[in-house]
């Protein structure tokens, strides 16, 4: 699988969530699961900010986040939009690519990325946090996570076959070094005010707080 061009990789992520979003809803509280990672992005937040969720899923984190600021869900999954959208009202929702969003330059205070920029190859991820840069305004703070290898490869490319009944989707996803991706954000103009790692869901984490 490694010969798909880029595009039938993201067509392997959209297939995928088509296919396993109410699996995914039920399993996963990423608002608990990621607490204290959340918290701590929370905690940043200034007063009247408006916030960015990109990837946003089923928006468990952005109703939390909902709690202390305007909040917009960004995903490109039509069924999660639809999910956010019936249960939680107070959080605007966008139905979009990370990699060309549809927003104005510098027109958010803050930015949650968790987990959702592993679904981005790695010829797009410079793109992607440039992206990130525009729509955040000037000393912003952005809460990233993302999966690291467990060897000491700086990236590691994964298809993951999904289990019975969805065993003809695969889960695809970029595995990030913490150092690769440090010299990548800084390369964009991101000052690394955090580091942490934390094992979920038996992989590697790293969480990064981050500045414009």
């Amino acid at each position: 699988m490694q010969n798909l061009s880029k595009e039938q990789k993201y067509k392997l992520v959209e297939a995928d969530y088509a296919g396993v979003h109410d699996w995914y809803d039920k399993t996963f509280d990423t608002a608990i699961d990621y607490a204290e990672q959340l918290n701590d992005f929370i905690s940043t937040i200034p007063a009247d900010a408006k916030v960015l969720d990109i990837g946003s899923g089923p928006g468990k984190e952005a109703a939390v986040i909902s709690q202390k600021a305007e909040v917009i869900a960004l995903d490109q999954s039509p069924d999660m939009i639809e999910k956010i959208n019936q249960r939680y009202p107070q959080v605007e929702t966008v139905l979009g690519d990370m990699r060309q969003m549809p927003f104005a330059d510098e027109e958010f205070d803050s930015i949650w990325s968790c987990s959702s920029i592993i679904h981005i190859v790695q010829e797009d991820l410079d793109q992607t946090l440039q992206e990130y840069s525009r729509v955040l305004k000037p000393e912003g703070v952005i809460g990233l996570t993302f999966i690291a290898p467990k060897d000491n490869s700086e990236h590691v490319e994964e298809f993951i076959p999904e289990e019975p009944p969805n065993q003809h989707l695969t889960y695809y996803r970029n595995l990030y070094s913490a150092d690769f991706m440090k010299a990548r954000l800084e390369r964009t103009g991101f000052k690394v005010l955090k580091t942490e790692q934390f094992d979920k869901y038996g992989d590697q984490y790293i969480y990064m707080r981050l500045q414009k």
